[in-house]
C-alpha cells in the first residue's frame, strides 16, 4: 500500500482518480489544488509516497507543490498529470513520470506497483 496524494483541480477527476486508487489497495489524500500541501501537517507530509499532481492547478503549478513535498520528503515519487503539450516551465525535470491526460489507469497502475515493490524491499533490507 502506498499513501498518495492527488492535486487535481477537477473535483470529479480527482475524485474518479482517488477511487480507483483506493480499489487498488492505496491510501489517498485528495486537494483540489495547493491548500492541500499547505493544510498537511509535517507528519503527513513525511510519510507521503507519491504525489500525483495536475500540471496546471488553479493556484499553483503541480511543480510548485512538489517542491514544497520535496523538502519534507526527498524520497516521494512524483507523477505528473497533463493535458497540455508543452510542459516546458517545469514537469519534465522535476517529476519522475509524465502521463498525459486522458489517464491511462494501467499505465498508472504499473508504475504505483513498480515504486511499491521498491518500497518494500528497502523496508525488508
Amino acid at each position: 500500500m502506498l499513501k498518495i496524494l492527488i492535486a487535481e483541480d477537477h473535483k470529479t477527476s480527482a475524485e474518479t482518480l482517488a477511487l480507483a486508487l483506493e480499489r487498488l489497495g492505496h491510501q489517498v489524500i485528495v486537494g483540489t489544488g495547493a491548500d492541500v500541501i499547505l493544510t498537511m501537517s509535517d507528519l503527513e507530509k513525511k510519510t507521503t509516497d507519491v504525489l500525483i499532481a495536475d500540471y496546471d492547478l488553479r493556484d499553483q503549478l503541480g511543480c510548485v507543490l512538489l517542491r514544497i513535498l520535496n523538502r519534507a520528503n526527498p524520497n516521494v515519487k512524483s507523477i505528473l498529470m497533463t493535458g497540455h503539450g508543452d510542459i516546458s516551465l517545469c514537469g519534465r525535470e522535476e517529476f519522475d513520470v509524465v502521463i498525459r491526460k486522458p489517464l491511462d489507469l494501467q499505465q498508472l497502475e504499473t508504475q504505483l506497483k513498480q515504486w511499491e515493490d521498491s518500497l518494500l524491499q528497502k523496508k525488508a533490507s
